[in-house]
């Protein structure tokens, strides 16, 4: 084979991965940003259920319920204990996914010989991470 048709082929190859490496990133950094989208999505769900139950229990009916189990199981507190567990699920779910998708980038990026096309990207933090650190 001739040396130089050897060379283009070796340069062709390369550059291929290097175009597939980089969008592999950036699909990656769409994943995040979903993820982080859909944990926001989930905080908004669960603090407006919040003030749902704030405004429909006006502060003292868990108290109430506490000593009355009939009103434990009307339907109206009953369907807002659903929806406050539906809306913590969800959250969870999010922040799983959120968590996975920061975990596959960080790995791309750190991985050699992907390191090499980086640049400028950065590791992105968990929110384990992110709320350890807000915690100290």
């Amino acid at each position: 084979m001739n040396p130089m048709i050897v060379f283009l082929i070796v340069v062709l190859v390369i550059v291929f991965w290097c175009i597939r490496t980089a969008n592999d990133f950036k699909r990656k950094e769409i994943r995040v940003q979903e993820g982080l989208s859909g944990v926001e999505v989930a905080l908004t769900k669960r603090y407006d259920m919040l003030i749902k139950m704030m405004d429909t229990l006006s502060g003292q009916f868990f108290a109430v319920a506490e000593n009355y189990p009939e009103l434990r199981s009307s339907n109206v507190f009953v369907e807002l204990q659903r929806g406050k567990r539906n809306a913590e699920e969800h959250l969870q779910a999010a922040r799983r996914l959120y968590n996975s998708s920061v975990t596959a980038y960080n790995t791309a990026i750190a991985m050699f010989p992907a390191k090499l096309l980086t640049g400028s990207r950065q590791p992105k933090n968990s929110l384990l991470q992110t709320q350890a650190s807000a915690r100290m």
